[in-house]
């Protein structure tokens, strides 16, 4: 149905925040299993992306560790594929992950950062603590605390304890939580870094979060 389709893309609509399209971009694909310790595309949400992917006329470059050779079959010449995931990032304008591959979960998040050209990555699969994540490198993940933290979280706990004990001024409350959410980073850019000054300031009662 168009809710469940909806779903098994939703990662491509997260990358539009960040491109208007995907024309000539470089991007990694990790797993296209449908699960991990299998070789099973059928049900993959990778085969609906890739697939939209191309038709975009991306650059696509996959890695996962068991169902390779049937991508190759499915797809042919018109993706790259790589052994590793070093290799499938190299030079990457985006990454999406699809499958909680043992391989992509304990992947070094420096190698992100290193290798592909601009580090952002969005995870439909939650692989990654959101306080693991290097500061040069852009992390979304979907439906799981562990990716992302939501605004009045971040404001409860970094200052809940030391305004609502009087221990410390407003403005400074609003700078160690601007800071905190600088440091989770789940959203980057200047206009929502503003927004969540907003956010903060608006603020008048944390009894509701």
């Amino acid at each position: 149905n168009k809710v469940n389709k909806n779903q098994r893309i939703k990662l491509i609509e997260k990358a539009k925040k960040y491109y208007k399209n995907f024309n000539n971009l470089n991007i990694a694909i990790l797993g296209t299993s449908f699960k991990p310790n299998t070789d099973d595309i059928r049900e993959s949400a990778a085969i609906d992306n890739i697939n939209i992917l191309l038709n975009e006329k991306a650059n696509i470059k996959v890695y996962d560790p068991v169902s390779l050779e049937i991508i190759k079959e499915k797809y042919k010449d018109s993706i790259e594929y790589s052994n590793n995931i070093d290799e499938a990032v190299t030079g990457a304008d985006l990454c999406l992950i699809f499958t909680e591959w043992k391989e992509i979960k304990e992947y070094k998040l420096n190698n992100f950062v290193k290798y592909m050209k601009k580090a952002i990555v969005l995870d439909g699969r939650n692989c990654y603590e959101i306080n693991r994540i290097p500061k040069k490198m852009i992390y979304e993940a979907i439906g799981t605390k562990k990716g992302r933290l939501k605004f009045p979280r971040i404001i409860y706990y970094t200052y809940k304890i030391l305004k609502d004990n009087g221990k410390i001024k407003r403005e400074i409350a609003d700078n160690v939580a601007l800071d905190e959410y600088k440091k989770y980073r789940v959203i980057q850019d200047k206009k929502h870094i503003s927004d969540f000054k907003k956010l903060v300031i608006a603020t008048k009662s944390l009894n509701s979060f």
